[in-house]
């Protein structure tokens, strides 16, 4: 009997190590004040708001290809000392929440470069280099602001990624602001 259990667990195990998935990219999730995306290889959730300062919007999820911490910068209102961090081929994506009584346009069918333009961020860290998109959007009643950067030399799959981490949100129509819009 203990032969058996040992030669199907041989098995169990040669065919997992033999699947299809090892040539699949791994993703994970990273989860915000509902809501959900899905990061690629190499991307990682701030563990702490980088806008802990801010009370409307509020920051429900930041990401990046790169380590993000909080630092006191001289913006506030923005994830500053990301955009300080942003090497020049990361990438990185936050996403605001406005409180009740917001109005913006409905979420897009697919997030890309075509949305939004530069955000005030440069005059926030005039030291950092990046690209950036500043847009707003409509989401299952929820109104967010979205900023992604790219460092200048940022690859065309790295970008491709921040879309695609846009394009793999989704909203929580049940968690709802508890907060009035300041604007």
């Amino acid at each position: 009997m203990r032969r058996s259990a040992a030669a199907i667990l041989v098995l169990v195990l040669a065919f997992a190590g033999c699947s299809d998935d090892e040539e699949q990219p791994r993703t994970s999730l990273a989860v915000g004040r509902g809501v959900t995306v899905e990061l690629p290889p190499g991307w990682q959730r701030a563990e702490e708001s980088l806008t802990p300062r801010l009370t409307d919007p509020r920051e429900v999820l930041s990401v990046g290809t790169f380590r993000l911490r909080h630092r006191r910068t001289g913006c506030n209102h923005l994830p500053s000392s990301a955009l300080e961090d942003l090497g020049p081929r990361d990438a990185f994506v936050t996403l605001q929440e406005r409180g009740a009584g917001a109005a913006f346009p409905p979420r897009p069918e697919r997030f890309g470069p075509e949305l939004g333009g530069p955000s005030e961020a440069s005059h926030c860290v005039p030291h950092a280099r990046f690209r950036d998109h500043w847009f707003e959007f409509s989401d299952a009643g929820r109104h967010f602001h979205v900023e992604v950067a790219f460092g200048p030399e940022a690859r065309a799959d790295v970008q491709q990624e921040a879309w695609g981490v846009l394009d793999s949100l989704r909203v929580d129509g049940n968690v709802m602001p508890d907060w009035q819009s300041a604007g």
